[in-house]
């Protein structure tokens, strides 16, 4: 993302790196989605969590926020890995154990789509704890995007361009369970804000996708590659 660009710039003293954002194809979910492989209710809202399960991704107060969500909204967490046993230990000792924090498991990335489009809300709940979690873009960015799927994330600098520009989300201070569980409960009580930012995912489909960036790459191979071929070649006859 631009953010990454400019420290690497920095850092290396090159010029500004052309920018290419890891987004998505872009094509509709097809298949059954949370509520149909879960069972679960349609009046059930759905929150989601995606990826990676790792200490440093503040997904522990994710977990936690779950015991104070609204009776309405359970918390879906798609994925695996090494904070797993104890994201489910935290679940287990609060209660959540009982529908409201429901472990998914492992999902092929083709067979994802139509789960997170399925959900109604999603978190992206990365905390600064370095410079690549500070400047994330993270691959579920680009899935709820496609998913057509509205979140909330902590504040961090490129999460925050994205929200502002597309009104697909909302930045806030998401550091612990209970500023996790407001923003939730806020995000809900508000059908009209809710639609807006519904629909305003729907739309950044059109512009965060691959078949953008990959036009983008072409353009770089016609401007910068191809001349340097050019060059090369004329000086080898």
């Amino acid at each position: 993302n631009p953010f990454i660009a400019a420290e690497m710039a920095k850092d290396y003293g090159v010029p500004l790196p052309h920018v290419l954002l890891n987004a998505m194809p872009l094509k509709d979910a097809q298949g059954a989605g949370l509520r149909e492989k879960l069972g679960l209710d349609a009046s059930k809202r759905i929150v989601m969590y995606q990826g990676w399960m790792s200490a440093e991704r503040g997904i522990d107060r994710l977990v936690r926020a779950a015991a104070k969500f609204p009776d309405n909204v359970c918390l879906v967490l798609v994925g695996y890995g090494a904070a797993e046993d104890d994201l489910k230990r935290i679940s287990r000792e609060q209660g959540t154990d009982d529908g409201r924090v429901i472990f998914y498991g492992r999902v092929e990335p083709e067979d994802l789509a139509p789960l997170t489009a399925s959900a109604d809300l999603g978190v992206i709940p990365y905390t600064p704890v370095d410079l690549n979690h500070y400047y994330c873009s993270p691959n579920k960015l680009f899935e709820f995007v496609m998913g057509g799927l509205p979140f909330i994330a902590n504040d961090l600098p490129y999460l925050r361009s994205v929200c502002e520009t597309y009104g697909v989300g909302e930045v806030t201070d998401l550091q612990s369970e209970d500023a996790i569980a407001h923003e939730v409960g806020k995000i809900f009580a508000d059908p009209s804000k809710y639609r807006q930012m519904r629909d305003a995912a729907v739309k950044a489909r059109k512009v965060l996708n691959w078949e953008v960036e990959g036009a983008k790459l072409l353009e770089i191979y016609r401007t910068s590659v191809e001349p340097l071929i050019g060059k090369r070649l004329d000086k080898a006859v």
